[in-house]
């Protein structure tokens, strides 16, 4: 099983706090210190984040395959088993009660390919992050309104 965490430098940031980046999520923050959060990055294979697809906003479940590179593979599982998702189709956050640890509307991805699954009579996506985790440089961290103090830097170790 593999695990894909990174640490960012950050100050004053909780664990309600969501980490994402100019393209759409990163992750969410599992823990924090003084100075830096431990970020469960979205292709890590015990990620699970709820989506919304399409125009239609149908909602689903994200889940991480834990690889990175050219295989940067989310999958999609709809909550509807008989909507056929579209390849191209927006993936965003539903978002959480109360917003965290996420907000509604950060893009998650696109959807690449679809599969259909005869013995459940389902559908599932193949999503491409809309985040290029080899290339992850700056994370901006969305805290609660109301957080007092102010997080402006950030970096991946």
């Amino acid at each position: 099983r593999r695990r894909h965490t990174r640490y960012i430098s950050v100050t004053g940031v909780q664990t309600c706090a969501l980490p994402i980046s100019a393209e759409g999520l990163v992750g969410r923050i599992t823990s924090v210190t003084a100075h830096t959060a431990t970020v469960l990055l979205i292709v890590d294979d015990s990620s699970r984040v709820g989506g919304r697809i399409g125009d239609n906003q149908e909602l689903g479940f994200v889940r991480g395959h834990g690889t990175l590179g050219t295989d940067d593979r989310l999958e999609m599982e709809l909550a509807d088993h008989n909507l056929v998702p579209k390849v191209g189709q927006s993936i965003l956050t539903w978002g959480s009660e109360g917003g965290s640890p996420y907000v509604a509307g950060v893009p998650i991805g696109t959807v690449g390919k679809v599969y259909e699954s005869l013995r459940e009579t389902s559908y599932r996506a193949v999503i491409t992050p809309a985040v290029d985790f080899t290339a992850l440089d700056m994370v901006g961290v969305v805290v609660p309104y109301g957080t007092k103090g102010r997080v402006i830097e950030g970096g991946a170790q």
